[in-house]
């Protein structure tokens, strides 16, 4: 689905529904790919849909909403690292300032950006050079997948601190990605909810994975059906347990 140009989305929403009461829940191998810029409020309720559709066929509509969830935190983090990128090459280096050289400077013009004119600028110049995100949604047998992939690498610094983020390096930087870090803008806290919602739903230690290539991107998780199970089987005695009447 490219989202990148204006789409009916309420007939792509209705050919999705009339396509998902066919599907039963032995229907596990599809794979859903949407293309965008940016996670617009219509667009997220649109994605939103199509998840609880999809997933409401495989009885794992109770998961729906924390699964959107980490996908569009995931999604907005992209767009803003595709957004930083363009503010650099297009206003900030003309000016003398990168994200190498001085990173707070540059975070502080780019937060002035936001406040300002929001994701308007940043939004045309990612529609003028054509620097998209892709979701990926992703059923099979033995697992779900979800991925988000920019169509560029990120900043050093900015990989540098994700990777520590995820514990998956011991490097010492600071950036949007970090929890203490005044220039933030949620990131860290978001990246804390995806890690903590994804714990509770698998066995594995680092649910969340990030896979760096020469010209791009790619991060997401892959969740085990067994585990899901498990998960679903919690909530439901849990909230069990929350209308037990108290003795």
């Amino acid at each position: 689905i490219d989202l990148r140009e204006e789409q009916p989305l309420d007939e792509i929403n209705r050919e999705v529904e009339k396509a998902s009461t066919k599907m039963s829940i032995r229907d596990l191998e599809w794979r859903v790919s949407i293309r965008l810029y940016d996670m617009e409020p219509k667009i997220g309720e649109f994605i939103k849909n199509i998840i609880r559709l999809l997933l409401s066929r495989q009885n794992l509509t109770i998961l729906s909403d924390e699964l959107f969830f980490c996908l569009k935190e995931l999604a907005t983090n992209a767009s803003k690292a595709n957004y930083k990128l363009l503010f650099e090459r297009f206003v900030t280096r003309p000016r003398g300032v990168n994200q190498e050289k001085d990173y707070f400077h540059f975070l502080n013009l780019f937060r002035e950006e936001i406040d300002e004119y929001g994701n308007e600028r940043l939004l045309a110049l990612a529609r003028q050079h054509d620097r998209f995100i892709t979701l990926t949604f992703q059923s099979s047998r033995d697992s779900i997948e979800m991925w988000v992939t920019n169509t560029e690498n990120i900043s050093t610094i900015e990989k540098q601190a994700l990777l520590k983020k995820l514990g998956m390096g011991g490097f010492r930087s600071e950036s949007s990605f970090e929890t203490d870090d005044d220039y933030a803008e949620g990131a860290g806290f978001g990246l804390n909810m995806i890690l903590s919602i994804l714990k509770s739903l698998t066995s594995e230690q680092r649910p969340l994975q990030v896979v760096f290539y020469p010209e791009f991107i790619k991060i997401g998780f892959e969740l085990s059906r067994n585990d899901l199970r498990e998960a679903i089987e919690r909530k439901e005695a849990a909230a069990g347990n929350a209308g037990e009447p108290a003795e």
